[in-house]
């Protein structure tokens, strides 16, 4: 229990590495001695010395000056403190109790008689009473096998102490062998071996399942009755052999298939190594049956599932049992192994103490890297903490005497409890126990009626989780979290009581994803869209999915088989047989595969789109063929941009659980029969796969789902957007951590990135609970509950017909539209719009009293948590849907800086947030006050999506510019500056654009004809601003050349947004260009952020700003050329801020722009 590595290394540095010194030089001259030794008696396992290492596996040198083995991958031991002396135990134990393995009824040694001592008394298995009945281990051993070499200490003592004719070893872990060269007294054991005649058989990387084959042909040589077994170390077929040889006769043994006898490995594991216990000092009648009683009282009453449960459990796996003194331990009824030492409360003590010293907080990812969506309100605050919050470095002592919230995973008997409650004041304890037998256990060992009491008088709160092997864990203690605030989160610890290296990859995920609560949460943009574009679908009569779909479906419908299409780098070579079935089956592409469906002539039945931003629009506009999408039914969740649904022929809608979109319209609903899909995030596949499980399909195939890639260049299909003849459009790998390892579906491993790790777990999840029988004819990562199926074996027989029968049938019979009169009804009713505008005054409020003491921060920060949930409560605005992300974000940051230790710097960094914060809602309420069901406006390479249209709509212009000395820009016009081509002839006399700067400041005849007027400097702005030109000014101050500007202050830039001014006919209006800044931010501060623009309107789109003397109408919100605008409170420097660009970047754009304008 006690393995990590931290419990064995000396505190003091320097003692530390003295200790490693003296085990150096010991090692050094026992692995001469040895290979001497190997050298005379076994010359053929010197392989084993020099053989590469091939996993994590080492040597370590531990406080107490011996050497042990250490997995450096889990930072865990293999032995206790004391390997020498455990080993001299084991061998006491088993020489009390051995296991003898008759091969012939002749050589069975009679039982042992009974005993004052009996052998772990009440366990009632097979294997125990094998045990509990045999004799003790005769001096003169005629065959002896040991499961486990480890490091050899084990052998040294059976050889010191018995007469062994034949010794059977094995070790599966050839780095065990090569390491026991430093460590084990080979020269010893060798000699010893010699002088007494006994026949060592070494069998190195063999795991014991041909142990029937080796004895028999040690048969053929000598006379074999029977043979003892020990076994040194845990390892899963170890166990089996040991199982089937105390279980069954040894003609039964050898018609045994080795890894029939599985287990669960969750309630069956065991650690690798236990010190060990006398068994015949643990008894059930040592357990106290009186505690046992009291505890099921304290549970009747404050958890009664439990109480009911558990009063007359039976153990499925372990049996608990106490020695006299009462100390509780338990014990598996097929291997015997303990989960403790032979003091339990010593181990629990002891692995608690080392928590206490070095307590784990996980830190939560609040931060935003990305580019696409830092226009939102949300991430501009995002963006303006981190870089308070980067400064700050929390506190890392020892465990608070008051700990606000802690999760325990795995509590064992659980007595680390009582001493937890008796020193700290534990507010909120959150206790995961995958295994019901450890917590039956611990109704014995603890008091937790007393636990129960103090918890209730002390008003904390405690969760238990009881037999959840992270199926449901995650999901449950997300709710939990949601519940209280996630912003708990930044202040809690996580306690692991024990290893179990089959919950090794559900506590990583559990971990994984509590950090990314915050930051993957609902945030106000999001809610805000959401709830509007869900509006507009109810509005437009928008069918949503049913609870009910499978049931509508026959059959025969819902075995239709569906490729489920992603655009992962396997999709190059399963387009062919896409393309080849697409009339079997039911095609269904996600996201970005569109592309390359349609660029290898492949139309598919749905497409699956899943994030609500606008971006959706921009990709499927790329594709530039918009009688193609009209052929394409569009499937997404209930936040879809309308814009997007706008693009297809027809659109399927389901709600996703939990988001403010769609639980502010399910509480209007108390009986709704729609489908909330629980599985559908992070990435559209994970959408599609739901929707489609959930609707009935139950046969689907994933082409393209890698979740992963061989070759880092090779990350999507390079059909798609994210390449252009070939290559990549930008480095993938340097924008997304590609370093991460998964197990593959072809292959042992592949690379992968955290978003694809976690939906491929998510992935997991939802095959688990469906019908759904998937395949995954993917080169990526390994997903469990899909079927791995090379592309060459996959055989379709659906017809055309009966697909096209399917679809019908689908979209006929699993969908229900929602009345939009009655559902606007309760809405308004539900969410009143006055008082959300009353609570965000209040709110505000509360805002403006920052409080000067942390004690006083803290309840700020709970007050605010409060407010948003009193008006919830309340049920009269949405102030709850729209808020809750955002305010559990900055509490999250606000208990971050609360954690400093130094109070001035802590207090300092809290009151700079606050007043970002204080900002943030301002723009907030001016946002739903003037906006509140206002369209998404984020934009994905406009620039595409803007050729696209120009294209379609063929617009007719041509364009001068002036004056005479500027006229070279006049090649940067027509469509050529859009995209690739000529300008396009016009139908109509052509636009002026003039460069006013480059006219006399007392010439305005020019500036009067001008259709655009172009400056550069803050003077003739604000002339012509203060004299109310009607014509569009398009401002753009710096140089590129001059290293303090942009590099986007160029010519070119501003003859593209002129020509954008012309095309929109935007009147009253300058249009700023955002640009791209690659060290300070200061020019923007100083040269875009200009009052002569008060009391103007304010909106922002892609790569622009516009500033407008009046308020624009809903339908001159969205631009001819696909730009939709958002109309914004204010203007500040983040505005004005395209993107963040390194020097090398910057290099790139000057070369690119100069090669250009000075042609």
């Amino acid at each position: 229990m006690l393995k990590n590595i931290h419990l064995h290394v000396d505190a003091v540095e320097e003692r530390q590495h003295a200790l490693e010194q003296h085990a150096a030089e010991f090692m050094e001259l026992r692995k001469r001695q040895n290979i001497s030794a190997f050298t005379r008696f076994m010359p053929g396992l010197l392989q084993y010395v020099q053989m590469p290492t091939h996993s994590s596996i080492s040597l370590m040198c531990n406080q107490h000056g011996e050497l042990n083995i250490i997995d450096y991958q889990t930072g865990r031991v293999l032995y206790s403190d004391y390997p020498r002396a455990d080993a001299s135990s084991q061998v006491d134990n088993f020489a009390n109790h051995p296991l003898y393995v008759a091969i012939n009824e002749a050589a069975i040694p009679a039982p042992s008689a009974t005993t004052d001592l009996p052998f772990l008394a009440g366990l009632d298995s097979t294997v125990a009473l094998s045990y509990r009945q045999s004799q003790p281990l005769p001096q003169v051993i005629d065959v002896l096998v040991i499961l486990g070499l480890g490091l050899g200490h084990h052998i040294e003592q059976l050889l010191s102490r018995y007469q062994i004719n034949h010794l059977i070893v094995y070790e599966p872990h050839t780095d065990y062998m090569k390491y026991s060269f430093s460590v084990t007294d080979w020269k010893f054991i060798l000699e010893r071996a010699q002088q007494h005649g006994t026949g060592i058989y070494l069998q190195v990387a063999k795991d014991a399942t041909e142990l029937s084959a080796n004895i028999e042909e040690l048969s053929q040589h000598i006379s074999v009755g029977g043979f003892y077994v020990m076994q040194h170390y845990s390892h899963p077929s170890f166990n089996q052999v040991i199982e089937m040889l105390a279980k069954h006769s040894w003609d039964e043994f050898k018609h045994w298939i080795p890894g029939s006898a599985q287990h669960a490995s969750n309630e069956n594991y065991d650690s690798i190594w236990q010190s060990p216990v006398d068994r015949t000092q643990w008894s059930k009648d040592y357990l106290d049956l009186s505690l046992f009683n009291t505890n099921i009282e304290a549970f009747n009453r404050y958890f009664p599932a439990i109480g009911k449960e558990f009063s007359d459990y039976t153990p499925q796996h372990w049996t608990p049992l106490a020695n006299s003194e009462g100390r509780v331990n338990v014990f598996h009824h097929d291997t015997l192994a303990s989960l403790y030492g032979p003091s339990p409360q010593a181990d629990c003590a002891r692995s608690l103490d080392n928590f206490v010293q070095r307590p784990n907080k996980d830190n939560l990812v609040l931060g935003y890297t990305g580019q696409k969506l830092r226009s939102y309100l949300h991430y501009q605050l995002v963006e303006e903490v981190q870089s308070v919050l980067s400064e700050l470095e929390e506190s890392k002592s020892a465990l608070p005497d008051i700990i606000k919230s802690m999760i325990i995973f795995g509590m064992g008997v659980g007595y680390q409890l009582p001493r937890l409650y008796a020193d700290y004041q534990v507010e909120k304890l959150f206790i995961c126990e995958p295994n019901r037998d450890y917590f039956f256990a611990s109704l014995y060992a603890i008091n937790w009626a007393d636990i129960l009491q103090q918890v209730d008088d002390n008003d904390g709160r405690i969760y238990l989780n009881i037999g959840d092997d992270g199926s449901h864990l995650i999901h449950d203690l997300l709710h939990q979290f949601h519940s209280i605030g996630p912003h708990v989160l930044a202040n809690t610890y996580f306690y692991q009581g024990y290893y179990n290296a089959s919950l090794a990859t559900s506590i990583v995920q559990l971990r994984e994803q509590l950090q990314v609560i915050i930051s993957m949460g609902d945030y106000f943009d999001h809610s805000r869209y959401g709830i509007a574009h869900t509006q507009w679908a109810i509005d437009n009569q928008i069918p949503f999915l049913k609870a009910d779909a499978p049931q509508q479906l026959s059959q025969d419908t819902r075995e239709t088989p569906v490729f489920i299409v992603g655009n992962g780098p396997s999709l190059d070579s399963l387009l062919p047989l896409i393309k080849a079935h697409q009339d079997q089956a039911i095609i269904v592409s996600c996201g970005t595969a569109l592309q390359s469906l349609h660029r290898n002539g492949i139309t598919p039945d749905f497409h699956a789109e899943i994030e609500i931003n606008r971006a959706t629009y921009d990709w499927a506009c790329r594709i530039g063929d918009f009688e193609y999408l009209k052929n394409i039914s569009l499937i997404s969740c209930n936040g879809m941009h309308p814009d997007t649904c706008s693009l297809y022929k027809d659109v399927f809608l389901a709600f996703k659980e939990g988001e403010s979109a769609t639980v502010s319209i399910t509480e209007l609903y108390p009986q709704h029969g729609w489908a909330t899909l629980g599985k559908s995030y992070p990435t559209v596949t994970n959408f599609a796969v739901d929707f489609i499980t959930r609707a009935g399909f139950e046969q689907l195939y994933l082409c393209g789902v890698d979740m992963g890639f061989v070759d880092k260049a090779h990350h999507h299909s390079k059909s798609s957007g994210y390449y252009e003849n070939g290559e990549q459009v930008y480095d993938y790998s340097q924008v997304n951590n590609t370093s991460l390892v998964v197990a593959g579906n072809f292959r042992p491993w592949v690379n992968t990135k955290y978003e694809f790790k976690v939906s491929k777990s998510v992935l997991e999840q939802a095959f688990t609970s469906n019908r759904a029988e998937v395949y995954n004819l993917n080169d990526g990562a390994k997903i469990a509950g899909a079927i791995a199926l090379q592309p060459n074996d996959l055989l379709i027989l659906g017809q055309p017909a009966d697909v096209q029968q399917a679809i019908s049938r689908v979209k006929q019979r699993c969908f229900v539209t929602l009345d939009s009169t009655v559902y606007q009804r309760r809405y308004n009713a539900r969410y009143r719009h006055d008082v959300l505008a009353d609570e965000l005054t209040q709110f505000k409020t509360l805002l403006a009293s920052v409080p000067n003491t942390k004690d006083a921060a803290e309840r700020w920060v709970n007050e605010q948590r409060q407010f948003i949930v009193d008006s919830f409560n309340t049920r009269k605005s949405a102030l709850y849907f729209y808020l809750t992300g955002t305010v559990n974000y900055i509490n999250s940051a606000f208990i971050k800086t609360l954690n400093v230790d130094d109070e001035q710097q802590s207090l300092q960094a809290f009151n700079t947030i606050a007043a970002t914060w204080a900002e943030t809602v301002s723009h907030i309420e001016y946002a739903l006050l003037n906006g509140q069901y206002h369209y998404d406006a984020i934009s994905s390479y406009p620039t595409h999506r803007r050729i696209a249209l120009f294209a379609q709509h063929s617009i007719p212009l041509a364009f001068t510019v002036l004056p005479q000395e500027k006229a070279h820009l006049q090649k940067f016009t027509g469509r050529g500056l859009i995209g690739q081509g000529n300008p396009v002839p016009a139908a109509t006399p052509p636009a002026n654009i003039l460069f006013i700067d480059a006219v006399a400041a007392d010439d305005t005849r020019l500036a009067e004809q001008a259709d655009c007027i172009v400056v550069q400097s803050y003077s003739w702005l604000e002339r012509l601003f203060s004299a109310h030109y009607t014509q569009p000014v398009v401002f753009l101050p710096g140089d590129y050349l001059n290293p303090k500007c942009s590099v986007d202050c160029n010519d070119l830039r501003r003859m593209m947004s002129s020509v954008y001014a012309c095309i929109q006919q935007w009147q009253n209006s300058v249009i700023i260009p955002k640009i791209a800044v690659h060290h300070s931010s200061a020019f923007v501060s100083d040269n875009f952020v200009l009052p002569i623009f008060d009391n103007s309107f304010f909106y922002t789109a892609a790569d622009f700003v516009l500033v407008s003397r009046y308020k624009l109408s809903d339908d001159a919100m969205v631009t001819a050329l696909g730009d939709r605008l958002t109309h914004i409170k204010t203007l500040d420097t983040n505005d004005f801020i395209a993107e963040k660009i390194d020097e090398e970047a910057y290099s790139t754009r000057m070369l690119v722009y100069k090669s250009l304008l000075e042609k």
